[in-house]
Order: C-alpha cells, then sequence, then structure tokens
C-alpha cells in the first residue's frame, strides 16, 4: 500500500522489517522475495545500486534454493537496473535470461518480458523493435509492475 501511495520511505522500511524477519527465521525463499521486492523499490526510486544490489543477493539465494521464479525475477530486476543506467546490451542479456526461465516454468511473465524486449531501449537495434500499440497512460503488466511508454517500472 506505501508503495502505491508514494511513499517510498514508509515501503523501503516494511520491505526491510520483512526481510530481517525471514532472515531470522530461517526462511530463504522470503528473504529472496523481500530482497526482489526491495530491488523493486530501489529500482522505482531511481537507486540502481542498490537494487541491483538486493536483486544479485536474491538471485544468489533464489539458486541456492532452487526456486525459478524468484530466479527469473532477480535477472528481471538486474535487467532494469542496467537499462536504467544506460547499459544496454547487458540489460538485455539480463532480461532474456529472465525470459528463458519464465518460459520454461510457464509464466504469464514471459509473455510481458517479451513485450518489453521488443520495445526501443531494451538494447535492439531501433529497426528491429516493434512499435508499441499506443496507450494512455500506463497498464499493469504483472503483479507489482506497470509498464509506462517503452520501459518497466516497478511499482
Amino acid at each position: 500500500m506505501q508503495r502505491l501511495t508514494g511513499d517510498h520511505l514508509a515501503a523501503a522500511a516494511s520491505h526491510q522489517q520483512a526481510l530481517e524477519l525471514f532472515r531470522d527465521r530461517g526462511q530463504r525463499l522470503g528473504e529472496a522475495e523481500a530482497l526482489n521486492n526491495l530491488g523493486e523499490l530501489l529500482t522505482q526510486s531511481r537507486d540502481s545500486h542498490r537494487a541491483r544490489d538486493c536483486h544479485a543477493r536474491a538471485l544468489a539465494l533464489a539458486r541456492e534454493i532452487s526456486v525459478p521464479v524468484e530466479e527469473a525475477r532477480a535477472l528481471e530486476g538486474i535487467g532494469q537496473c542496467h537499462l536504467q543506467d544506460g547499459n544496454l546490451a547487458e540489460g538485455a542479456a539480463q532480461l532474456r535470461q529472465a525470459l528463458a526461465i519464465y518460459q520454461r516454468i510457464g509464466t504469464p511473465a514471459a509473455q510481458r518480458l517479451q513485450e518489453t524486449l521488443r520495445q526501443p531501449g531494451t538494447g535492439r537495434p531501433e529497426a528491429e523493435a516493434l512499435p508499441e500499440t499506443p496507450r494512455k497512460g500506463c497498464e499493469l503488466v504483472g503483479v507489482g509492475r506497470i509498464r509506462t511508454g517503452g520501459l518497466f517500472v516497478p511499482n
């Protein structure tokens, strides 16, 4: 809720509390989810360095406990951080890795990410990018995700 109202400080504090609770209880899946959630919030706040760190920690945990959906979320988050920093090739590479996992496990996130990768500014040459259907405002494209224009913006 705090994220939706734009209270990023309160949302970050809530995510940090959740992270600590999961860590204290040894719930590694919850810890990976909380790290990805915090990373998405930090990306939205334009703190890509700290966001990338959260996603990298979530990625390591997700791989360690074999949870592909959190692994894909972490890779997607790292990719978004690279895109935000202007590292288009690296960002697109991370997003493609996430896409492969989403496709393998059959989640609807695969289609959303395919659409994102077709957008200008995701590491594909402009000539290869597919034109986006005109949209008004923004749209919800997945749990906790909103797209505005051509780039994914975590909410």
